[in-house]
């Protein structure tokens, strides 16, 4: 499981995760979903990044 989630294109920071499972999304992010047990981050350079929880 990642514990730090980079957006590909930009290679700015995304989402990170905690030991105990507790997500920090970046609130500079376009954009964020929940759709199931996926979160949708659109990054602020347009790209899309998923975080499953599992």
């Amino acid at each position: 499981m990642k514990n730090k989630y980079i957006c590909k294109k930009c290679n700015k920071f995304v989402a990170s995760r905690s030991d105990d499972g507790e997500i920090n999304i970046n609130p500079k992010s376009k954009k964020i979903s929940l759709k199931g047990k996926e979160f949708r981050i659109v990054c602020k350079c347009g790209e899309n990044n998923s975080v499953k929880i599992v």
